[in-house]
């Protein structure tokens, strides 16, 4: 490819740094105890998803779990992630609907919805709640 090209490359630089300065921004104030998962993302859609809600997700969810504690009754912090626990496994179970559904529309026409383009978006995920580890097996 010459130097002069319209199109360059760049086999999922530009993505892996949006994702490593989304985290640091996100974490800056976050010192909890993580636990690191090897993550790899394909879907352009889940890359854009995971880059823009994953972190934050995780840090309302540890201010709730832990933070909230310090200010109110247990009743209360139980009562709220019973509700996040309860929306999360509907919006995972309605997910995972559409994409059987999906699989089962696109096997007659022999199409395999899981080729793209773009480099995949491999990197460690620092998970520090159990909502977070939810929400990325989802």
């Amino acid at each position: 490819m010459s130097d002069d090209a319209i199109i360059k490359l760049d086999h999922g630089a530009i993505q892996r740094q949006n994702s490593r300065e989304r985290s640091k921004a996100d974490f800056a104030e976050s010192e909890a105890a993580s636990r690191k998962i090897p993550t790899t993302l394909s879907s352009p859609e889940g890359k854009r998803l995971f880059v823009r809600f994953f972190n934050s997700v995780q840090l309302n969810t540890h201010f709730v779990s832990v933070i909230a504690r310090t200010k109110l009754a247990h009743e209360v912090v139980e009562k709220v992630e019973t509700n996040l626990k309860d929306q999360i496994e509907k919006f995972s179970a309605e997910a995972n609907e559409a994409i059987i559904g999906a699989r089962l529309y696109a096997r007659p026409m022999d199409y395999d919805a899981r080729t793209y383009d773009a480099e995949p978006l491999t990197l460690e995920v620092k998970v520090i709640s159990a909502f977070g580890r939810r929400y990325l097996n989802c």
